[in-house]
């Protein structure tokens, strides 16, 4: 995952997130009123190395969600719960933040 720097108001610059096309993983006005669905603990990005990990994870082909489905293709970015223990997934832009679709960070 690339990044590039974003303005964040005031003169300040952070990296954001990006896919393999350029654009933004998710956009920071959607970021920034997503919670988690089962706690509501905010949600962050997760950073590249989580990412690569959860990748590795799917790659071994034992991953389950919190539902107990198996968790098969890989993803390009995912959140990361407050109480870091739980990741929401980001498949195509798209937040998966339904609770039964996370996946707890201790399975990785």
């Amino acid at each position: 995952m690339a990044h590039a720097l974003r303005g964040a108001g005031a003169g300040a610059w952070r990296l954001v997130p990006q896919s393999s096309d350029g654009t933004p993983v998710i956009h920071d006005e959607l970021l920034a009123i997503l919670a988690c669905p089962e706690t509501k603990q905010p949600l962050a990005l997760a950073d590249d190395a989580l990412v690569e990990k959860l990748n590795a994870a799917i790659a071994g082909g034992a991953l389950q969600d919190v539902g107990g489905g198996a968790v098969t293709e890989p993803v390009e970015g995912a959140l990361l719960r407050e109480d870091g223990e739980v990741l929401y997934l980001v498949r195509h832009k798209i937040p998966i933040c339904m609770v039964d679709n996370g996946v707890r960070t201790a399975d990785l």
